[in-house]
């Protein structure tokens, strides 16, 4: 016999609230409806089988951030039930920060919770988080332990571009002395003006180019993003924006004008927005 009507909606509500409860630190709900056997996998690379007590200490860690959290869900439903269990799935996608100045975005979270009644009571004895390979997990708040709680070190797989030259979705750039450089477009950290020239930065190393940047701007995919007269980023690199500094997944600072602090946040939020719509329409 499968389960009641009544209890299906109820499995679907705790999921949205779970959620919320997540996002906002609300630790003391979490663990009231947190089985004891209770495991969660989520994106980041190692984050597998974790159990309650790491699922709470990262509920609690968001709670000591204390930071304004908006939340939305897509196609949440129901995809399998039994005498005794449900399992929802669903879309969510998560705004932290003040309005207007998020500090981070995430991007569309596919979400799978299971639920199993216990005492007649609902309880969560699974989730499992995923985030397509081609999208962004950035702007992370990095606030567990030394890891991040959504993010991941490797980023977009790739992003293609009408105006980026792909050798197996390869950004393909030529650098002063000749040399032929073939990159994942997720390893480009940033690009710095150098006078007549442009440095490179990326995972593995620099090198530099023999054009301005605002030439080499041309070839760059779209994730790429000017932020300054003398430094365009990739924003799938990027960890944070704090006051007039945008920080890197690589430790590495870049400015901010002071006077453009406002538009260079809005280019970095629209960019990583529209690469997110790109890779849902595909």
């Amino acid at each position: 016999m499968t389960m009641e009507r009544k209890v299906r909606e109820a499995a679907l509500q705790l999921s949205k609230q779970f959620v919320e409860d997540y996002w906002n630190g609300n630790a003391t709900a979490i663990s009231a409806i947190l089985a004891p056997e209770f495991t969660w996998i989520g994106v980041e690379r190692g984050e597998f089988k974790y159990s309650r007590a790491q699922m709470l200490a990262i509920v609690q860690a968001l709670a000591d951030q204390s930071l304004p959290v908006a939340t939305s869900f897509k196609d949440f439903t129901v995809a399998c039930e039994c005498a005794d269990s449900v399992t929802i799935v669903g879309r969510t996608l998560a705004r932290v920060g003040a309005e207007g100045g998020d500090r981070y975005v995430s991007p569309w979270f596919r979400m799978t919770f299971h639920w199993c009644q216990k005492d007649g009571k609902l309880r969560l004895a699974h989730v499992h988080i995923s985030a397509p390979s081609n999208r962004p997990v950035l702007l992370s708040l990095g606030i567990v332990a030394g890891t991040s709680t959504l993010s991941t070190d490797e980023g977009p797989s790739g992003y293609r571009s009408g105006r980026t030259s792909t050798r197996d979705n390869s950004l393909i750039l030529r650098d002063s002395a000749g040399t032929t450089h073939f990159l994942n477009p997720t390893s480009l950290l940033y690009l710095e003006a150098d006078l007549q020239y442009t440095q490179v930065h990326t995972t593995e190393g620099t090198f530099r180019m023999g054009e301005v940047l605002r030439r080499v701007m041309q070839r760059m995919p779209a994730s790429v993003v000017r932020i300054h007269r003398s430094y365009a980023v990739n924003v799938t690199r990027i960890t944070s924006i704090e006051g007039n500094t945008i920080m890197l997944d690589s430790a590495v600072a870049l400015p901010i004008p002071t006077k453009r602090r406002a538009a260079v946040r809005k280019s970095i939020v629209d960019t990583l927005n529209s690469l997110q719509d790109d890779s849902a329409a595909k």
